[in-house]
């Protein structure tokens, strides 16, 4: 207004929870504007949490010091205790996930200040986490995605254009970031590849993936514990048990997909 000098363009700063990987983590970068905050994937980042394994644990007066691993790469943690000292919550070899802030040093290098640690209870919660941080990192560099081009409504995701590389399993461009979980790129393929194997699928006679996607994204709005593997059968009533079956066993091995409480509720990953 009136002419005067604009700032300069800053990252926007989210005080939203971002799921993040340890790699992540120590790939921040601080911001050029004198700011301590980190910067993630373009964008300013405050408040994090990561899921992953407490190798070591050491109590130092109202803080303890976890060696922290996720899979994609390992660091030192401090977390702030808040009871009382002289009894610690001894979190070693156990899964954890952990809420904080990032804190850049003088030299750039990054650090966790956890002010929170959760036990895992349920190892789902690691495999959704890795999941959730990938989303969120494709979001933020690729933007949001619309919805396969010929696909049913809801069949929507990270993985829209398969010429993209999006992929979840044996993928080739993206990975949850530093992370690789099995020698054949360890995540499934995503729904932008499931576009050729739904069309595969049709041409055998088989059961559309994009078709079961889309049952369970419409159901999951009335479910959102977890679609029953019963209902996703009384939806897709003219077809086979054993295909559905089997559908429902492909789109989860690729990470369309995941189980919650049991291994016979359903969620998309991407919905």
């Amino acid at each position: 207004m009136g002419g005067g000098q604009q700032r300069p363009d800053r990252p926007r700063v989210s005080n939203a929870i971002t799921p993040i990987t340890v790699r992540q983590l120590l790939e921040a970068r601080p911001d050029s504007q004198g700011s301590t905050q980190a910067i993630i994937d373009g964008k300013q980042v405050s408040h994090v949490t990561l899921v992953g394994y407490v190798i070591d644990a050491n109590t130092e007066n109202t803080s303890q010091t976890l060696t922290f691993d996720d899979s994609t790469a390992f660091t030192y943690a401090r977390l702030v205790i808040d009871e009382d000292p002289t009894e610690p919550i001894d979190l070693a070899n156990t899964y954890v996930r952990l809420q904080g802030s990032i804190r850049m040093d003088a030299g750039g290098k990054s650090s966790l200040i956890a002010n929170r640690a959760t036990p895992v209870t349920d190892y789902n919660e690691v495999t959704y986490h890795l999941l959730e941080a990938l989303l969120t990192h494709l979001r933020n560099v690729q933007g949001p995605r619309g919805p396969l081009s010929g696909g049913a409504p809801g069949a929507t995701g990270v993985g829209a254009g398969a010429a993209a590389g999006t992929s979840y399993s044996s993928h080739a461009s993206y990975t949850t970031p530093g992370a690789q979980l099995s020698a054949g790129g360890g995540f499934a393929s995503g729904l932008g590849a499931s576009a050729g194997s739904a069309a595969a699928a049709s041409a055998g006679g088989g059961l559309s993936d994009q078709v079961v996607l889309a049952r369970i994204a419409e159901l999951q709005v009335a479910h959102s514990g977890g679609v029953p593997k019963s209902e996703i059968l009384k939806a897709l009533a003219g077809e086979a048990p054993h295909e559905v079956a089997r559908t429902l066993e492909r789109l989860s091995d690729e990470g369309h997909i995941f189980t919650t409480f049991d291994e016979s509720h359903f969620l998309c990953t991407s919905a």
